[in-house]
């Protein structure tokens, strides 16, 4: 088995109320297609998928997407 080197995430923050907008502007997305991708997953994760699913995936979108430190 092959290992792979950690990654430094860095650390942001996300509004509560507005944190899908925020991922999707983070991530250059329109908000719809932030959506349709968080649904993919959900599809492919299978239940349960609900809200606190959702915004934890989000949140790791972003953190992936940002540069390591």
């Amino acid at each position: 088995m092959r290992s792979s080197p950690a990654r430094e995430l860095q650390l942001t923050t996300l509004p509560e109320k507005l944190a899908f907008d925020d991922v999707a502007n983070k991530l250059g997305l329109s908000r719809a297609r932030l959506d349709a991708r968080l649904a993919a997953l959900g599809r492919s994760a299978g239940p349960p998928w609900g809200k606190d699913q959702k915004e934890v995936a989000a949140a790791v979108f972003v953190a992936l997407a940002l540069p390591a430190r």
